[in-house]
């Protein structure tokens, strides 16, 4: 049996794997050591993410990998039934749960000449795999997490972007009638309560109030690839009267569920 039908095995007998296959696996790693060093590193690096998304194990350090060893991985999951919506340039339920618990080690940007050794199912893999790690890395882990963020991003943009809309207002090109003041003022708000500490996070559990909606698709539309993450739906009246501010800000992220922002 090749080593790279044995990781495939190992990935498809589920709980088996834990068992009966691990050992199987860790001597095709020590026979690894009688190819070329390039060889064997990229292929023990394969078959050690494929053993560990099938023992529901997290990668380990979740750094990007090398592009050879990207390559070596995209090929070994090309062969198993998990990534076979990937192969066709869908994202289902199986490698969604896989990216967003970690299990697969985070791809690499591959220049033309690496990408052009991929069929085009690896290619599709690549693409679907590589968006949804983009996407879920981006999602908050923690409310202090989503707390940070906002907080972060206001006081890193919200000063330009107050100066920018002054400077409108002053020559004209914003309009006054078009309640640029108030905007304005309603950013200086959130400003001032991201350089005091006043905003606070919340986690919401009632879905009336705030109601997150996971998608997380991917799309290739031939010229590159996209994806669309959670969109979020709240209401943001019976917010404010349970907080008592007029500022609040609803989100959500899968690992944490709904939250509101409040200052």
């Amino acid at each position: 049996m090749s080593g790279a039908e044995i990781a495939l095995r190992v990935l498809t007998q589920g709980s088996k794997a834990e068992t009966g296959q691990v050992g199987t696996l860790q001597q095709f790693r020590s026979a690894a050591i009688d190819m070329t060093p390039s060889t064997a590193a990229a292929t023990s690096s394969a078959l050690a993410a494929i053993h560990d998304l099938a023992s529901g194990k997290p990668s380990p350090s979740g750094a990007a990998m090398s592009s050879a060893d990207a390559v070596d991985a995209v090929k070994q999951w090309a062969k198993s039934g998990l990534f076979h919506a990937a192969a066709q340039g869908n994202a289902d339920d199986a490698v969604r749960a896989a990216v967003k618990d970690g299990k697969l080690p985070t791809l690499p940007t591959l220049d033309d000449a690496t990408y052009a050794v991929l069929s085009e199912p690896e290619r599709k893999i690549y693409g679907v795999v590589g968006v949804l790690q983009g996407m879920y890395d981006a999602q908050p882990k923690t409310l202090a997490e989503a707390l940070s963020s906002h907080v972060d991003a206001v006081l890193q943009s919200y000063p330009e972007a107050i100066a920018r809309m002054q400077a409108g207002v002053a020559d004209g090109t914003l309009k006054e009638a078009e309640g640029w003041k108030g905007i304005i003022a309603d950013y200086q708000q959130q400003l001032d309560a991201a350089r005091s500490g006043k905003m606070e996070i919340h986690s919401v559990d009632d879905k009336a109030q705030v109601r997150e909606i996971d998608e997380f698709t991917v799309h290739d539309d031939g010229v590159g690839w996209s994806g669309r993450g959670l969109r979020v739906e709240a209401d943001i009246p019976a917010l404010q009267a349970k907080y008592g501010t007029s500022h609040v800000l609803p989100g959500a992220s899968p690992y944490i569920g709904a939250y509101v922002i409040t200052w």
